[in-house]
């Protein structure tokens, strides 16, 4: 006489099967998350991360995930956080390198991607390397091409502000021993040129007009009140002190005289500072070098890709940063 098995417990029992196949640690979420993002996995992706659904998903902003590659860095696993320092590569693009946090909550008995927090970092160090190149780029033509790099260092000086503020949310972190730095820089600048402005204005009181008088000590008492608030530096009084910096030089600009030329030259090797004293500020700190050596590349699998992937099952594989 044949024995039926039961259906249901049949099921039960594949499924939790499967389950225990699936990946575990951190390391293995974030390992499988990416590896189904690289394939456009839209299962892997949304069973491996927050995302409820697929409609969430926006590939990160990047069109072509084919040929990424990806290291590991640092590991730092909480009781329900983790956060496993990654890199994003492309042998075609070596200059893109671009360095970000996958962020992992922890869900009941299993870890997932946290998708937000992961996707708003890797766009702000996305947005911050474009920015800084940039920057970078315009600074080597400041000798050149003096009056229009004056131009463009204001337009450059305003839109880092407006980037501190925006990227400040998900750098908060990562960037507050910078801020702090910066912030003292920053002062330290904005209260030299203050006292340059006096002494130019002691100096030629008598063969300037009394409209750019006024100007000079209007500048000189906003950057006074700029410093104030930089006693105890925060995001936002170091954007609203370059806005403040910035409005200043345009106003030193129309001062009339040419007695005021070698005051202007220095004033212009200021603002070339805390342009790249800024720049400073918003660059993603290189990882150690003590880190960057144990760092283990993995190649993603497109979807047209062939093989298989060896999956890693504990800690050791990421090397000795790992913490659980």
């Amino acid at each position: 006489m044949k024995k039926k098995i039961p259906t249901i417990g049949l099921t039960c029992s594949l499924l939790l099967l499967a389950a225990c196949g699936g990946p575990k640690t951190p390391q293995e979420v974030t390992q499988s998350f990416w590896t189904a993002v690289s394939r456009g996995d839209v299962e892997g992706i949304v069973g491996h991360s927050t995302l409820s659904d697929i409609e969430g998903y926006d590939r990160f902003s990047r069109d072509d995930w084919e040929n990424v590659e990806l290291s590991w860095g640092k590991v730092v696993i909480d009781t329900t956080d983790a956060e496993i320092v990654t890199r994003l590569s492309d042998p075609e693009a070596p200059d893109d390198d671009l360095t970000f946090s996958t962020h992992l909550v922890r869900q009941g008995e299993q870890w997932r991607v946290d998708y937000t927090r992961t996707a708003d970092e890797l766009r702000a160090r996305a947005a911050l390397e474009g920015l800084v190149n940039s920057v970078g780029a315009l600074g080597r033509e400041i000798s050149s091409q003096f009056g229009h790099a004056s131009r463009e260092l204001d337009a450059n000086i305003k839109s880092m502000a407006e980037q501190v503020r925006t990227f400040s949310r998900s750098l908060q972190e990562d960037a507050s021993e910078r801020v702090e730095h910066y912030g003292a820089e920053l002062e330290r600048h904005i209260g030299e040129l203050a006292d340059s402005i006096e002494r130019a204005l002691k100096e030629h009181r008598d063969k300037t007009t009394e409209e750019d008088q006024d100007i000079l000590r209007e500048v000189v008492n906003d950057l006074h009140e700029s410093n104030d608030s930089l006693a105890r530096p925060t995001t936002e009084s170091i954007a609203d002190s370059s806005d403040t910096l910035l409005t200043a030089h345009q106003r030193l600009d129309t001062i009339e005289g040419d007695e005021f030329n070698s005051y202007k030259q220095r004033w212009q090797d200021w603002r070339a500072k805390i342009q790249s004293k800024m720049e400073e500020l918003l660059s993603p700190p290189p990882p150690e070098r003590d880190d960057m050596s144990r760092w283990r590349p993995v190649r993603l699998l497109a979807k047209n890709g062939s093989g298989r992937r060896r999956q890693s099952r504990d800690c050791r594989s990421f090397g000795p940063h790992c913490r659980e």
